[in-house]
């Protein structure tokens, strides 16, 4: 097992089965033996962009990210001084 942090894109990019996202990616994402780690930097930057008008899509993403994240065995690491 080993430990990978998504970063904003790559978050976005899983969320939307983007074509951006390589397959390699994919696969390290896709596979539950790996932990995937989603930062709350991420969660912030992606509600600043929905507030700004630059992103959409993601209203559902933001009320239920904890669900999700169980969903895709991701892990959401919280940020401390």
């Amino acid at each position: 097992m080993s430990a990978h942090l998504l970063d904003t894109c790559a978050l976005l990019w899983w969320m939307a089965d983007a074509p951006e996202l390589g397959s390699a990616a994919r696969r390290v994402i896709g596979n539950r033996r790996n932990q995937i780690v989603v930062s709350t930097a991420s969660l912030w930057e992606i509600a600043i962009k929905r507030r700004k008008g630059r992103l959409a899509g993601v209203d559902d993403y933001l009320a239920r990210f904890s669900e999700l994240h169980a969903s895709w065995g991701f892990t959401t690491v919280v940020i401390e001084p």
